[in-house]
């Protein structure tokens, strides 16, 4: 799903830098360059937030897999499908970060 957001946002790009001018192939690389330095910073931004949640989300399997009363079962299951839904919302801010990082190019 990701890649296809950055295939799309390339692609968008692409199509407006070759309607808006001639290409130059040395500042479309450059561009190019940019691009993908700008999306691995980001990347690399959300990965710790990611790791830390993932972290948190395997605890909370392993006590899940340990818990005998049924109180601490929902507690537990509760709090993993929290911890699940915070990593699709980061997911989301994340793709939405990198595409309009992308429109500054």
């Amino acid at each position: 799903m990701k890649s296809k957001i950055y295939l799309f946002a390339l692609l968008l790009w692409a199509i407006q830098t070759t309607m808006a001018a001639p290409p130059d192939k040395d500042s479309i690389n450059q561009k190019v360059d940019e691009m993908i330095s700008a999306i691995r910073r980001i990347k690399a931004a959300y990965q710790i937030r990611k790791q830390n949640i993932y972290n948190h989300l395997q605890q909370t399997r392993q006590a899940l897999s340990k818990a005998t009363d049924l109180e601490t079962k929902v507690n537990l299951l509760i709090q993993k499908d929290a911890l699940q839904q915070q990593l699709k919302s980061l997911a989301d801010e994340e793709a939405s970060n990198i595409i309009k990082n992308l429109k500054l190019f």
